[in-house]
């Protein structure tokens, strides 16, 4: 019914029209997965793209959790993110998906920019379960293709790494100390700076050393290419091939890239993409700075728009040909999975509240069975965490 919604909205004054709990038009659009809707309400009516509603949710997160992925993966070319209020959720679909061996769910939830660092009720982020899971497969993805952290510690205060050494095989655990050494040798680099504003970077009789924190890196390499002069960074990475120059970050976490959609320098964003594969240009372009700001954020913050079009061109393209692939053939799977794992998650936060009657009402009208455990990833029934946190109304009058 686009017609008649346009018919409507020339007829209001308020184009960014919520309902009482403060959704908006995009939010059900997402909801349904009704492309065309989404598509004219970001575009021609200029729609708050992030908008929440009295639930914590954006349009982005609607369309994820409803399985509708086309219009999940136009909102998030467009603007769109996950709230910070999801992201234990999410964590806990990202960690069932690992559970499920499930890589198509893995990398498309991180596709859309949500952080695989994030941790769930438990403290337990991606690679955790991975390793629990003893799946390097999807070890070796995180580790390689996403911007994982090795050290955080979950609730029972252990990383990744120790759990890897109680496994009985030991290929896991020494594949994460290889790549936790590599990290440790990496932090100091050598790079080279100009002595003055005439010399090139790559002339080896007019350079000098320095060891620095590899944390300067980006910006050093972004003011090398301030004329829009490729040859310097060109040089440089073909020079020390070792320094893995597009995986630095500063002290916010800010990649190469994300300073260059902050200064608005196309040339490196272009560069860039010629240079990298599809997936690691794309894995670039996804990544996060400390506040959870990716490189097309600041290019839509910073209004650099021959930026933001380019990167949603090639993004489409790749997209096009890698993640509609998943839309066609595991939309079904996608969406049986999330189902299941939603009311297991649902069980399991209303059983660690004690919200009693709730959970009454979805027992009633069969939404839950008593056949049925709700068990999560790590074995965890609504019952264990209805007795952790004192519920024991629960554990009497409805798990039992």
């Amino acid at each position: 019914h686009l017609k008649k919604m346009k018919i409507l909205f020339n007829k209001i004054n308020n184009i960014h029209c919520i309902d009482f709990t403060n959704r908006t038009p995009l939010h059900i659009s997402a909801c349904q997965g009704y492309l065309r809707i989404s598509k004219w309400l970001i575009k021609k009516v200029k729609i708050n793209i992030n908008s929440m509603d009295n639930f914590g949710s954006t349009p982005l997160f609607d369309g994820f959790i409803n399985g509708n992925l086309n219009v999940t993966n136009y909102i998030y070319l467009n603007g769109g993110k996950f709230p910070s209020t999801k992201y234990k959720e999410l964590s806990f679909y990202l960690n069932a998906f690992i559970y499920e061996n499930y890589i198509d769910g893995i990398k498309y939830l991180i596709q859309l920019g949500f952080n695989p660092n994030e941790t769930d009720y438990d403290g337990r982020y991606s690679l955790h379960l991975a390793v629990n899971t003893n799946n390097l497969n999807i070890i070796r993805y995180l580790v390689e293709q996403t911007s994982i952290s090795l050290d955080i510690k979950d609730h029972f205060n252990k990383t990744p790494y120790q759990y890897a050494l109680e496994l009985s095989q030991s290929d896991i655990a020494n594949y994460l100390l290889e790549k936790k050494n590599q990290i440790i040798i990496n932090k100091n680099i050598q790079i080279i700076t100009k002595v003055d504003s005439t010399e090139q970077i790559n002339d080896k009789n007019n350079i000098s050393s320095m060891s620095l924190e590899q944390n300067l890196l980006p910006y050093l390499l972004s003011i090398s290419a301030n004329d829009n002069n490729m040859d310097k960074l060109s040089n440089f990475i073909n020079e020390y091939p070792n320094i893995k120059v597009f995986d630095c970050f500063d002290y916010d976490n800010r990649y190469l890239s994300h300073i260059a959609a902050i200064k608005g320098q196309f040339e490196i964003i272009k560069y860039l993409s010629e240079y990298c594969s599809k997936s690691h240009f794309q894995q670039i372009i996804n990544r996060e700075d400390r506040w959870n700001l990716s490189t097309l954020d600041y290019a839509f913050i910073y209004k650099h728009n021959h930026i933001i079009n380019f990167i949603k061109e090639h993004l489409l393209s790749m997209e096009n040909n890698s993640i509609e692939y998943e839309i066609n053939s595991q939309n079904k799977t996608m969406i049986s999975i999330l189902n299941k794992w939603k009311k297991i998650y649902l069980f399991l936060t209303l059983s660690a509240s004690g919200n009693t009657q709730r959970i009454e009402s979805l027992f009633n009208r069969g939404y839950f069975v008593k056949q049925e455990l709700y068990a999560d990833y790590d074995g965890r029934t609504p019952m264990h965490l209805a007795t952790t946190y004192g519920h024991i109304d629960i554990v009497g009058d409805i798990l039992l």
